[in-house]
């Protein structure tokens, strides 16, 4: 699922796993041991839903991507 906040538009867990092809398990994993990329929380309440900015995403593509390169 998508959203778009304030001009920007956000993914959830369920979109990043499978744009990097993971289980959604394993980036709430990452995000409970304070890997992988920020995150935010929208709505109200105590069970607001988990967001991803997807400019955020890209960058952060490129980085570990970039990274990757240098080391083969």
């Amino acid at each position: 699922m998508t959203q778009t906040v304030g001009g920007k538009e956000y993914i959830d867990t369920q979109e990043l796993a499978k744009r990097w092809g993971k289980s959604p398990k394993t980036i709430i994993h990452w995000r409970t041991n304070n890997k992988g990329p920020d995150f935010y929380r929208f709505g109200e309440g105590t069970r607001n839903k988990v967001w991803y900015d997807l400019d955020e995403i890209r960058r952060y593509e490129k980085t570990k991507l970039m990274i990757k390169q240098t080391r083969t």
